[in-house]
């Protein structure tokens, strides 16, 4: 029955005429009906529940698989962005492409990563609850706060099912680490494009010498946010076209490029089949200004432009509006980023130290 009703719901708020999310005085079929179910029935489902099924409802009928409702309930899963420390398990979550909800990135030196963890590893059930049905934002929800607070995650990785109990902890949001692998040559790693991405892998390179290379490891890595990911390729492309996109019927929104001294070292990128989004942005913009070699396997191709909207009620709606280009015009969505040297796992290290070896000689002839 409450089946029904969410399909009806949903069905109706795409249909219904003047309704817009509620932002109209309460004048639409939308509410009438809610109404109506909720005189029915005043003991089981609030008003407030009905109207985030219509909601999550219409989101899904759309057919845009990376929307998302963000009710007020979950507002904290989505400020937390805002800030460079938080507490939970030390994972990010994303809807699998064939349904459900995945682990997209797991945070170094955090609970999940102990726990063995990994990108791509389905989240069933937490606590016993199962996700069926659940939302992205009401899953993170779940995995963050109170700290020391364990949660038991029941995890399905190729089939097999395993349950594995992790603790929350408060932790920094570092998403950059770099090392030095030999002499004048670094690898560094980023998990994730938050806020203060960039100015974290500047500081990480400053201290080390790459004048022989530097490989940016992007696999696993889930996105983030736009600005980062510009900042990243504004790091090692001094001018030009970075990515663009275009909303229906409006101007050509482009990012470019506008660094007085950019880092000049050989440059090698890596990225799987789960790097997405702003990952795929920094790595098709190195790859089309020929700026970088790319290895390792074609990326996610999540290359859509989300913006989020604001409902009276303070809740927020992430919605898409357009798809990312890289410089030459590519469109990344459903496609991905085709690396310039396909590579295993086993084999990409030894294939990046060989490339950068090249590409520091060439440097070496040409000043």
């Amino acid at each position: 029955m409450r089946q029904f009703i969410a399909g009806f719901l949903a069905l109706s708020l795409v249909f219904g005429l003047g309704y817009a999310l509620g932002l109209n005085e309460r004048t639409g079929p939308v509410d009438q009906a809610l109404d109506e179910i909720f005189s029915i029935d005043p003991e089981g489902a609030s008003l407030e529940s009905l109207r985030q099924a219509a909601i999550e409802g219409a989101l899904k009928a759309s057919g845009d698989e990376w929307s998302n409702y963000f009710p007020e309930s979950t507002m904290d899963v989505f400020n937390e962005r805002l800030f460079n420390e938080y507490t939970g398990l030390g994972l990010w979550l994303r809807r699998a492409r064939t349904g459900g909800i995945e682990i997209a990135s797991v945070q170094p030196n955090s609970p999940a990563e102990s726990k063995g963890l990994k990108p791509g590893d389905r989240l069933l059930a937490i606590n016993e609850n199962s996700l069926d049905g659940v939302t992205l934002p009401a899953a993170l929800a779940i995995v963050r706060g109170a700290e020391g607070k364990s949660v038991d995650l029941l995890i399905d990785r190729d089939g097999r099912e395993f349950l594995v109990p992790v603790a929350k902890v408060t932790m920094g949001r570092e998403t950059v680490s770099a090392s030095q692998v030999s002499d004048d040559v670094v690898l560094t790693k980023i998990t994730n494009f938050n806020l203060g991405t960039a100015s974290q892998l500047s500081q990480a390179l400053s201290g080390l010498s790459h004048k022989r290379g530097l490989v940016i490891d992007l696999r696993g890595n889930p996105g983030g946010q736009l600005s980062e990911a510009v900042k990243v390729v504004e790091l090692f492309v001094g001018d030009g076209v970075i990515v663009s996109y275009q909303k229906v019927n409006d101007d050509l929104v482009i990012y470019r490029a506008k660094s007085e001294k950019s880092i000049q070292s050989p440059l090698v990128v890596l990225i799987d089949r789960d790097s997405a989004s702003a990952a795929e942005i920094v790595a098709g913009a190195l790859q089309d200004r020929n700026r970088a070699v790319i290895i390792g396997e074609r990326s996610m191709g999540k290359g859509t432009v989300q913006e989020f909207i604001t409902l009276n009620d303070g809740s927020k709606l992430e919605l898409t509006v357009a798809k990312y280009r890289t410089p030459s015009g590519q469109i990344i969505d459903g496609v991905g980023i085709e690396p310039d040297l396909a590579a295993t796992d086993e084999e990409i290290a030894k294939r990046a130290l060989q490339v950068l070896g090249g590409l520091a000689r060439l440097k070496s002839k040409s000043s």
